[in-house]
């Protein structure tokens, strides 16, 4: 893994000083939350991308961290439920919240 895109209220500790490889922090409320946070983001997603490997985590790993996989996916050209059912194929737990389903479909 080359870079960590983490999308919790807050860091964890053991990211914040103990990664041997760039973290980036966007703070994202669990279920619906600012847009643009979401946005931002997406883009550091892509950017990371182009380093390398990426894991995009949050702190239950079954909402915010796969939407935002989702997302991504969508907005380099997957139709939405082929991204969503990507995802989903390789994290069955995948329980996102239906308010942030909509606010991110297109």
């Amino acid at each position: 893994m080359d870079c960590i895109v983490y999308i919790g209220q807050e860091l964890p500790e053991k990211l914040a000083f103990n990664s041997s490889v760039p973290v980036v922090h966007v703070p994202l409320k669990d279920g619906v939350d600012d847009r643009g946070k979401w946005d931002l983001a997406s883009e550091l997603v892509g950017f990371c991308l182009k380093r390398g490997r990426v894991l995009v985590a949050c702190r239950g790993g079954k909402s915010r961290s796969p939407m935002l996989a989702v997302y991504w996916l969508v907005g380099n050209g997957y139709d939405f439920q082929r991204a969503f059912d990507f995802v989903k194929s390789g994290v069955p737990e995948f329980r996102p919240e239906m308010g942030l389903v909509e606010m991110l479909k297109p």
